[in-house]
């Protein structure tokens, strides 16, 4: 019995050797093992809160409310109406501007954003025959707008809206580039994000 144990021994071994042969050889004992790589799937972006901002541009002021779902309405003064209606030799003006949008968040400081925007000033301007209207003049502005927005952690805002069309009511359609001239520059404050 130990012989045929002997020679089942020394067959084993022998297999293995040829097979240790095929194989690569293994690292040496004193090199460190690879640490095993874990993969983290994205964690999903926070909830947005609903946000109040004021904003300033190069044509308008205004106070903005988003809700939480993206949603924004915003309401201001465009004051660039104003000296154009006092070159008009208006002695009262009453500008106004509203908005309503979507706000697409893209990262906690970018989102996208598109609106239809209306400007509306009235007016007591000089008519072409230089008597004063008795009758106020009515200049309104309808607008649909692509934009991008930069929120920093602090709060101070940054954007840009782009007129894609404009329309002066009742009869006038600007295109790109002409509507581009209503582009809305702005900076300002939101509580909220």
């Amino acid at each position: 019995m130990p012989l045929l144990t002997a020679a089942a021994l020394a067959a084993g071994l022998s297999s293995g050797a040829a097979q240790g042969a095929e194989s690569p050889p293994l690292p040496p004992a004193s090199a460190p093992a690879a640490e095993p790589t874990v993969t983290q799937a994205a964690s999903p972006a926070p909830a947005r809160a609903a946000a109040f901002a004021v904003q300033g541009g190069w044509w308008s002021v205004e106070a903005e409310w988003r809700t939480r779902f993206g949603v924004y309405a915003a309401a201001g003064i465009p004051w660039v109406m104003v000296p154009l209606a006092i070159m008009d030799h208006a002695t009262w003006v009453v500008p106004v501007t509203g908005r309503l949008g979507y706000d697409l968040g893209l990262s906690p400081r970018w989102s996208l954003r598109a609106n239809a925007h209306a400007a509306t000033m009235v007016a007591n301007e000089t008519g072409k025959c230089g008597c004063a209207d008795l009758d106020p003049v009515w200049r309104t502005f309808l607008f649909a707008e692509v934009g991008v927005r930069y929120q920093s952690p602090s709060g101070f805002i940054a954007g840009v809206d782009l007129p894609v069309f404009a329309f002066s009511v009742p009869h006038q359609a600007f295109a790109p580039p002409i509507s581009l001239a209503f582009t809305q520059l702005y900076l300002g404050h939101s509580w909220g994000r």
